[in-house]
């Protein structure tokens, strides 16, 4: 809960909210390619072969891909707004 959280570090908050925020790419190379040049799969590539990633996180994304052959995941970022004290 970012409002907990914001609370618990000495803000106080004002506001907060949701925003659709969904990460889309153009075929499943490019969402591929997007994911793995987020760094959050580095330590996988290093302790694993890089190929058996790139096919775990493909299958992964399987769910996404439309007939279209694009691939579209919903997300949602939250925020709050705070105020110091």
């Amino acid at each position: 809960d970012p409002d907990a959280l914001a609370a618990s570090a000495g803000l106080r908050p004002v506001g907060s909210g949701r925003v659709a925020c969904p990460f889309g790419y153009a075929d499943g190379a490019s969402a591929l390619r997007g994911l793995l040049s987020t760094g959050a799969f580095d330590e996988a590539v290093r302790a694993t072969d890089p190929s058996q990633v790139e096919k775990e996180i493909e299958e992964a994304l399987a769910p996404y891909v439309r007939p279209d052959g694009t691939v579209w995941m919903p997300n949602v970022f939250r925020y709050v707004l705070t105020r110091t004290p």
